[in-house]
């Protein structure tokens, strides 16, 4: 029971670590990350806020995998819809808390970048080690290379850059601009895999360390 909650819990604060990576990245002014360009653009167009419509396009990926998956979704995923909430709101809070961030220098916008990339890698490992219930934008991507037999790596490319082309779209439709998907957006793609790799890396030095530390007493 204690290792339940103690993952659960993981689960909890990964999602708060990575609505603030997500909110760093967006406040950087270089674009936000491809899987939140969607509810991004939306918030600009709709009185809700980017949570909000985060929480809404997260339903709608939760009932897409329901669909495609049938029996074979597991029953623990309907937890998704819980998730869901906490993730909205973090991002809420996150956007709330980094509200005085208003970098004046390009280069300023890059360390900030950077930084919501780290602190986004950190939150996705969390949510791996808790090893509970899937983010719904992955949950979507698994249940669709379920069903055609596509490796997940390519589908989760085809998939992000469908998102990143549907917010142009709607961005330039709207204001007849680009908003919401610059250069950070390929950045973040790029950055978030790697520094996952390099923090549990680090990490599993850290406990090979302190074990052989222990040994050695």
């Amino acid at each position: 029971m204690n290792d339940v909650l103690k993952r659960y819990s993981l689960l909890l604060f990964s999602l708060f670590v990575m609505g603030l990576g997500i909110s760093a990245i967006t406040r950087s002014q270089l674009g936000t990350s491809a899987i939140s360009s969607v509810p991004y653009i939306l918030s600009f167009i709709y009185p809700l806020s980017f949570g909000t419509f985060t929480l809404l396009t997260n339903w709608l990926y939760v009932f897409a995998e329901i669909i495609l998956l049938g029996k074979d979704f597991p029953k623990k995923q309907y937890l998704q819809f819980i998730l869901c909430l906490f993730f909205g709101f973090f991002i809420d809070f996150g956007m709330w808390l980094l509200q005085g961030v208003q970098p004046a220098t390009y280069l300023a916008k890059l360390v900030i970048l950077i930084m919501g990339c780290l602190i986004l890698a950190a939150g996705i490992l969390m949510q791996l080690k808790a090893d509970e219930v899937v983010n719904p934008s992955e949950g979507i991507v698994k249940a669709m290379a379920s069903r055609t037999g596509k490796p997940f790596n390519r589908i989760k490319v085809i998939y992000d850059f469908a998102l990143v082309a549907g917010t142009i779209v709607i961005s330039w439709l709207a204001f007849g601009d680009i908003r919401g998907v610059r250069e950070g957006t390929i950045i973040t793609a790029v950055l978030v895999g790697p520094f996952i790799k390099l923090i549990s890396s680090g990490l599993d030095k850290c406990k090979k360390k302190q074990t052989q530390d222990a040994g050695g007493l």
